[in-house]
């Protein structure tokens, strides 16, 4: 089995409100992926965030 993770869950896990710990807790050792459409709604978010003036910080 695999799961495939929505963008509300990487936001979560960004902002501090969802530990990576409970995704893991969940998905214990299968796969995580996240679909092209995640990946654009993310995207689009930081370009719009730019846009706007908004600082946005690299993570790691």
């Amino acid at each position: 089995m695999a799961f495939l993770i929505d963008t509300c869950i990487w936001i979560d896990v960004e902002r501090g409100t969802l530990a990576p710990s409970d995704v893991a807790r969940v998905t214990k050792e299968e796969p995580i992926f996240i679909s092209p459409v995640t990946i654009a709604e993310l995207q689009y978010g930081v370009e719009m965030a730019q846009d706007a003036g908004i600082v946005i910080r690299q993570a790691g």
